[in-house]
């Protein structure tokens, strides 16, 4: 079928394309989104996360001292060695993600659904950057995330988890009758910043379903264009053929035998008249 025919078809069934137009729209319209509350919701899964960063310091490590004071050393004592804080903040990001953490916050605020979850990170890049593309600084400072559907609840899952890190760790401390000085300091440093995961793509769908039902319109115009024009030619053959009377029809099982002798005027008899007779 050559272009020109394929306009005139649609032309002439423009009132069906338009119609196949609007039902595509609609069609896309209500499978991406639904109303929910009086307001159109995506109907694709969403995911948020929310985020705290919380800095390890400590006394022997202070941030906002340029220099230690000396410490005088008694006879045969060595000098205390400084715990390297980059190097726990890997350890109490595992410690985070683990159980602990997860049994205390499912304890306050109930357990977690299958989309949510708690895990942490070492910060290994400049403030602007993302975990998801580590750098190379190596820093003492821990980001805890908090994931979830909505944005109330990742927040409150992050905020959560990030007190009972507070307390986990205290806990610890006053197990180990640690000293002030020897301690490790917390410092929340950002209060939980929420963003949304890249999850699916709720364009793709749509056009999917809209184009997939606006085809459907339009090979819905071909079939009944064909169908029409199969019946019209049909309709001219039968009026151009002659008509034609029907054969008379013998059984098959009928042979051709003399009737009965019938005597003329003069009495002599006819044997001329045959009559069909069955086997």
């Amino acid at each position: 079928m050559d272009m020109s025919r394929i306009f005139s078809v649609l032309w002439k069934s423009k009132w069906l394309v338009a119609t196949g137009l609007v039902v595509a729209v609609l069609a896309a319209i209500t499978s991406g989104f639904r109303i929910e509350n009086g307001s159109m919701e995506p109907r694709a899964e969403r995911s948020f996360t929310a985020a705290t960063l919380v800095m390890l310091s400590g006394a022997g490590i202070p941030l906002y001292q340029a220099e230690s004071a000396g410490q005088a050393q008694a006879n045969g004592a060595t000098a205390p060695r400084e715990q390297n804080l980059s190097k726990a903040a890997v350890m109490f990001a595992y410690i985070i993600s683990g159980t602990p953490i997860r049994d205390d916050v499912t304890g306050k605020i109930g357990p977690l659904a299958d989309a949510e979850s708690i895990d942490a990170v070492q910060r290994t890049t400049q403030p602007s950057g993302s975990e998801r593309f580590p750098g190379r600084l190596d820093l003492p400072i821990i980001e805890i995330h908090g994931t979830a559907a909505t944005p109330e609840r990742a927040v409150q899952l992050v905020d959560t988890a990030t007190a009972s890190f507070h307390g986990y760790v205290t806990q610890q401390q006053e197990s180990a009758k640690l000293s002030p000085a020897a301690r490790v300091a917390l410092a929340d440093i950002q209060d939980a910043k929420v963003t949304e995961n890249d999850v699916s793509n709720t364009l793709a769908p749509l056009i999917a379903v809209g184009l997939g039902t606006f085809l459907a319109f339009i090979a819905l115009i071909f079939i009944l264009d064909n169908a029409r024009r199969n019946g019209a030619a049909g309709f001219r053959r039968s009026t151009k053929e002659p008509t034609r009377s029907p054969a008379r029809h013998v059984p098959d099982d009928a042979t051709m035998s003399p009737g009965p002798v019938e005597a003329d005027g003069a009495g002599h008899g006819r044997d001329d008249v045959l009559e069909p007779v069955s086997r």
